[in-house]
């Protein structure tokens, strides 16, 4: 605030004294010296007229400096000098028209001082001068501390990538043990998302180390972390659709600048069970220019969900500081509803469940609302149930159940591991689950209860 009004007082200033100069100076009709005696005095005749003329014009010429200035700023900082040029011209010839009329309509007999050449000309220049010096300074000034922000942002998320790095070399080195563990051609899938996923980060730790990488680059990034988002859903689920138009993908920009909008898709639009659709499209047909495009489906029970925003916030300060004046936004719908229920989850546990011939499993469930209806009308001893799921949270469902139903929450989220204990939890488990991990869980239950140990327990599979 203190210096928005050192700045105004700067401008009143500045005008205050050019004005009193201008006005000063070009009013004088007449200058008398006379010598009395060895005494010089002298008197100074000014122009009413000419007083009120000055006067009034210099509304007109701040008009004109600050219009001058606004649109250097914008083409300084856009680098389009051609553009500044012929806009400036356009402005200087609307100014002097505008100027010419005012003064032919009310000071007729001071239309000559318009004419060419004048001294009116050398303040018209100096105010133009003055315009376009402040304009580049001010946009100057704005890059450099866009730049400086910028790299700061950069610095910022390579730091937040370094914290959270484990030696690369030795991620990488693991997930290729581990790809030659797995039979490829019994379980392809499996073999070709280990690959998609050591691309993925690949392009993570090592392309980050430059500030922008290829179109063609950023669209493989996306393709690599989609395929791994859309293991989490059945395959006629999700209609997923990248299209890339035009041959122009070796142009650069800003890495993972895009990723925010294909992340919020997924996490945003789609649900399990409902038929859910992502679409992409990467317009490069046009040099130095991209268009990107994603549609996501929209149901009915997130409509009225409230965006968390701060991934999309960010992105968009981001693009800012990389694109200024040279980006356009548009977001036409966006809504929220956080997901965390695969059914490779619910594959996992049902498989481990096998191991154990005392435990019939009695149903399977990825959504909160239909687990529920089922529970009010069975009668269940165990509940494997995830945290978060749509419609209906585990913490909430779980206290929808009777005390004498065993709960082991099966998630992702650990800080949600003391709340869970408010209700009858015999266990927490953490994703990714081991079977060593959820035979533990089993023994845990079968402590808990009095019933012989061939007892066969019932239970219910939500996540």
């Amino acid at each position: 605030m203190k210096n928005k009004w050192v700045f105004y007082c700067l401008h009143l200033l500045f005008w205050a004294f050019t004005s009193w100069l201008i006005i000063s100076s070009f009013s004088i009709t007449g200058h008398v010296v006379n010598i009395d005696e060895g005494v010089v005095s002298d008197s100074i005749s000014r122009s009413d007229e000419l007083i009120w003329f000055f006067s009034i014009g210099q509304p007109f010429f701040a008009l004109y400096f600050y219009l001058q200035i606004y649109l250097t700023k914008k083409r300084a900082t856009q680098k389009d000098l051609v553009a500044l040029a012929w806009q400036s011209l356009l402005l200087t010839g609307l100014f002097y028209g505008i100027y010419m009329t005012v003064v032919y309509f009310i000071f007729p007999e001071h239309i000559h001082i318009l004419w060419f050449p004048s001294l009116w000309y050398g303040i018209f220049i100096f105010y133009i001068i003055i315009a376009v010096a402040y304009g580049f300074i001010h946009a100057w000034i704005q890059t450099e501390k866009d730049k400086k922000q910028l790299e700061m942002v950069n610095k910022q998320a390579e730091l937040n990538l370094l914290r959270a790095q484990l030696h690369p070399h030795f991620l990488f080195n693991t997930m290729n043990n581990l790809l030659a563990m797995v039979d490829q051609e019994h379980n392809p899938k499996l073999a070709k998302s280990i690959d998609t996923l050591s691309s993925l980060l690949r392009y993570v730790v090592y392309e980050n180390q430059q500030a922008k990488v290829t179109v063609a680059k950023e669209i493989q990034f996306i393709q690599d972390f989609a395929a791994l988002h859309l293991l989490r859903f059945e395959e006629d689920e999700i209609d997923f659709k990248l299209e890339v138009i035009g041959q122009n993908d070796q142009q650069l920009i800003e890495m993972s600048i895009l990723l925010c909008f294909v992340e919020n898709a997924f996490k945003h639009g789609v649900q399990p069970e409902i038929a859910s659709f992502i679409h992409i499209a990467v317009d490069v047909s046009t040099p130095n220019r991209l268009l990107f495009t994603i549609e996501n489906s929209v149901h009915p029970t997130l409509e009225n969900q409230q965006i968390g925003g701060y991934g999309l916030q960010a992105t968009k300060e981001r693009l800012q500081l990389a694109y200024p004046a040279m980006h356009q936004l548009a977001i036409e719908s966006s809504k929220e509803h956080l997901v965390d229920d695969e059914p490779k989850a619910l594959g996992l546990l049902t498989s481990y469940l096998k191991h154990f011939s005392n435990f019939e499993l009695v149903g399977t469930f990825r959504n909160g609302l239909k687990a529920l209806e089922f529970l009010n009308t069975n009668t269940v001893d165990v509940v494997f149930l995830d945290i978060n799921m749509p419609h209906l949270s585990g913490l909430s469902l779980s206290k929808m159940l009777p005390k004498e139903t065993a709960i082991v929450f099966t998630t992702a989220y650990s800080e949600y591991a003391v709340d869970s204990y408010d209700v009858h939890t015999v266990d927490y488990l953490l994703k990714p689950i081991s079977l060593e991990r959820f035979s533990k869980s089993i023994t845990k239950l079968l402590e808990r209860t009095s019933a012989p140990i061939d007892l066969v327990t019932k239970h219910i599979n939500c996540n």
